[in-house]
C-alpha cells in the first residue's frame, strides 16, 4: 500500500468528503478520487458508499483505517528518528595538550 494513498484515504474517512480531503491536503478532487479509487482496486474491495453530499465508510474501510493511521504514524515516527540521527553530531573526540592542562584543568571539565 502506497503511503501517499493512505494519507488521503485517512483524510477522506476523517472528513467525511473528498472535496474537503483534497482541500486540506493541497490537491485536486480527481487526486483524491484516483488515489481512493487505485486503493480500492489493490485491496479489491469498495472502502466509501458516494453519494452526492455525503460519503460513508464501509466495514472495510473501518478496518482499514484503524490500521492505515498505525501505518503512517510508525512510518512519521521512523522519518523523525532518522533525522534525529542525522542531526545528531557523534564520534570520538580527541584533545591534545601539555601535560600540566592534562593533569589538573581538563578533568575539570
Amino acid at each position: 500500500m502506497n503511503y501517499e494513498r493512505l494519507k488521503t484515504f485517512i483524510a477522506v474517512a476523517e472528513k467525511k468528503s473528498f472535496s474537503e480531503a483534497a482541500r486540506i491536503l493541497f490537491v485536486t478532487q480527481p487526486t483524491i478520487t484516483s488515489q481512493i479509487k487505485a486503493l480500492e482496486e489493490e485491496l479489491n474491495t469498495k472502502l466509501f458508499e458516494r453519494t452526492t453530499k455525503k460519503v460513508k465508510m464501509t466495514q472495510s474501510a473501518k478496518i482499514l483505517l484503524q490500521h492505515a493511521k498505525e501505518i503512517v504514524r510508525l512510518s512519521d515516527l521512523a522519518k523523525k528518528e532518522i533525522q534525529d540521527i542525522e542531526e545528531t553530531t557523534y564520534g570520538e573526540l580527541g584533545i591534545g595538550c601539555s601535560f600540566t592542562i592534562g593533569e589538573y584543568i581538563l578533568p575539570s571539565f
